[in-house]
């Protein structure tokens, strides 16, 4: 078993290599948000990004351009204009850099050299970073067929070198307050498994991830319902198999009632007691519950205790400040028992 990090992990644990003045590399599969978690490590810790891509880049780019120095009549090396060097000043209302080497091991072997001295010693020729700049790199799994090479031992011993995993908690609480389609996150609750599913033996014409599933959402967000021409673009989203069991399970949703009818009759409001039915009741609540917390309370307390915990958690992520409510804090009252 290979030891890893989710993305709830990752940024305490990033915070604590860059602290002991290390480079952390992260690694995993195409499509699970490696490079949006180093862009909100940068946003929550105030820091400017510098996204300078290795895959595609020269090893001039990293150790300088050769230019002529008009006074001595010698060969110096430029620095690039997207390295934070000593000299720079910080953007306002900023505290620092984040300096994102993404795609590291998809670099040439020459490039990947030539950044051996801005990894180890920070420095670009004979330019040092900007002493407040934070070194993350980041990079694709070769098992998983991605475009990589390998990092030779130069490189490897100059990082921190982490895997990322996917983990269904941490997407669905991301999804939650990120505009993705309630249709997709209760489909995810409903099957886990196909947040991620990728097998690089298979030739399909895409997979799933929590990219694709964003593409997926982006595609179906205005569409009361998808069709069979729908699915033919679901399936280029998150490949075949998935979408059309995503397709399947949509059909649910229109067996649900309204929000609006939920609300209206609480306690008959009719619905089918089997488990892909509770998942979508949940997220169909949960999106709606300021709408009318007396009601929606009722309707959560036909469903099972866990799918309840799951509806409540749900509405609490997206609004905090529901959690001093009268029916929230007696719901807790009642439930004591159960982890909230």
């Amino acid at each position: 078993m290979t030891l890893s990090l989710t993305p709830s992990q990752l940024p305490g644990e990033l915070t604590e290599i860059i602290k002991a003045g290390l480079v952390p590399n992260i690694l995993g599969s195409p499509g699970i948000s490696k490079s949006d978690c180093v862009y909100q490590f940068a946003e929550t810790n105030n820091l400017y990004m510098h996204d300078f891509s290795l895959s595609n880049r020269e090893p001039v780019d990293i150790a300088g351009y050769p230019m002529l120095n008009q006074k001595t009549g010698r060969m110096m090396l430029a620095p690039p204009e997207e390295l934070p060097l000593s000299t720079d000043s910080i953007p306002p209302s900023k505290s620092g850099f984040v300096l994102f080497l993404d795609e590291a091991n998809a670099c040439s072997r020459a490039t990947a050299s030539a950044a051996y001295k801005l990894i180890l010693d920070r420095k670009v020729g004979r330019h040092s970073l900007h002493p407040k700049t934070a070194i993350i790199a980041a990079g694709n799994l070769k098992t998983d067929k991605a475009i990589v090479n390998d990092l030779g031992t130069a490189m490897k011993s100059r990082m921190i070198n982490i895997i990322l995993t996917v983990s269904q908690p941490d997407w669905l609480k991301w999804a939650n307050t990120n505009g993705i389609d309630h249709r997709v996150m209760a489909f995810i609750k409903f099957r886990p498994g196909l947040l991620h599913r990728f097998d690089p033996n298979k030739d399909d014409h895409n997979f799933c991830c929590p990219r694709t599933w964003h593409f997926l959402s982006k595609y179906i967000t205005n569409k009361k319902s998808v069709t069979g021409s729908n699915l033919v673009v679901m399936a280029g989203c998150v490949g075949e198999g998935a979408a059309t069991e995503f397709k399947a399970f949509c059909r649910i949703y229109k067996q649900l009632p309204t929000i609006e009818r939920i609300i209206a009759d609480p306690t008959n409001f009719t619905f089918k007691e089997q488990p892909d039915h509770y998942y979508a009741l949940t997220t169909l609540i949960s999106q709606n519950f300021e709408l009318n917390q007396a009601a929606l309370i009722q309707a959560v307390e036909r469903l099972p205790v866990e799918f309840q915990v799951i509806t409540l958690r749900e509405a609490v992520a997206r609004n905090p400040d529901i959690i001093d409510t009268y029916e929230i804090e007696n719901w807790i009252t009642n439930n004591s028992e159960s982890l909230f």
